[in-house]
């Protein structure tokens, strides 16, 4: 995976956390300490990749586009806030649910797929479940596959 960890605010390749809503990166997490990862990368496999490393827990996550699916991984990673430039109504409601902090410059009723055609397959994929690690469940199936 691409990504790059740091323990100050600034990366060993010059970047801010801020990059994550500038093009660089997809999504950067943020701990109390200012230790963040940045992840250049966008999509469910990567996030996942980020979850089954850990590097999730307690952090604050800024990111460009967040869905219900990733939503679902970010809660079960354990964050403790969510800003994105895009949110779908489904991934503010899991969070409202979960008690994490979620704030977004614009809200859509649900993300769209890469074409812009419909809804992305993966929201489409947990968009009626309610648990969050079913959900995790069947993302995983999805990438899997």
């Amino acid at each position: 995976m691409e990504h790059f960890k740091t323990d100050s605010q600034t990366s060993s390749v010059g970047l801010t956390r801020r990059d994550a809503l500038r093009g660089f990166a997809a999504l950067a997490a943020v701990d109390a300490a200012g230790a963040f990862v940045l992840d250049s990368k966008a999509g469910v496999a990567e996030e996942l990749k980020l979850l089954d490393e850990g590097v999730l827990s307690g952090r604050s996550l800024e990111a460009d586009v967040v869905g219900r699916a990733a939503a679902a991984i970010f809660i079960a990673g354990g964050v403790r806030s969510v800003r994105s430039r895009v949110m779908s109504d489904g991934a503010a409601e899991l969070f409202a649910a979960a008690g994490v902090k979620a704030e977004c410059e614009e809200r859509v009723p649900y993300i769209l797929n890469r074409r812009r055609t419909g809804m992305c397959p993966m929201e489409s994929a947990v968009k009626d479940l309610r648990d969050v690690g079913r959900m995790v469940s069947v993302l995983r199936g999805r990438v899997a596959s």
